[in-house]
């Protein structure tokens, strides 16, 4: 997770950058508030690059930065040790003391058929909210408290 204040002018860096991390400490995932480059070197790597943008030109090659402080990324605090889950769609901050509690809930979710991990079970639900909304709606006009709007259409 890297704070770069939204900075988008130029990047932090390019997927040449992180191999070395990739390969020697094993990073697993890049959350950064700034922009990057290669992003399609990182999908073809199969490695998780999250950014603010996109972005060809290099910028200062030294500092200042600060390793293992809070950072803010997306308007969220993010402390040392925090767990991080990202997709395509949005990435979300556990805290490091409530990571054991939410993993435990999942579990349950999941284990319930109520994950949105379980797909099946998420369009099943999906499909049940739906009849109940046409159920509650056709019972309204029944009892003759709707109104139709395209009445003349």
């Amino acid at each position: 997770m890297i704070d770069a204040q939204g900075f988008t002018t130029w990047r932090l860096g390019g997927f040449q950058l992180l191999r070395a991390a990739i390969e020697d400490y094993g990073l697993a995932g890049f959350v950064m508030n700034g922009a990057y480059r290669d992003i399609e070197d990182a999908q073809r790597a199969g490695f998780p690059l999250y950014g603010a943008g996109v972005a060809a030109w290099s910028g200062p090659k030294a500092g200042p930065f600060e390793i293992n402080v809070p950072v803010c990324c997306g308007s969220v605090i993010v402390q040392p040790g925090d767990v991080v889950s990202a997709s395509t769609e949005g990435a979300v901050i556990v805290p490091r003391a409530y990571a054991g509690q939410v993993a435990e809930r999942l579990a349950q979710l999941l284990k319930a058929g109520k994950s949105s991990a379980d797909k099946d079970g998420e369009a099943r639900a999906v499909a049940d909210f739906i009849r109940k909304v046409d159920a509650h709606i056709d019972h309204v006009f029944e009892q003759g408290g709707g109104v139709y709007l395209d009445a003349d259409a």
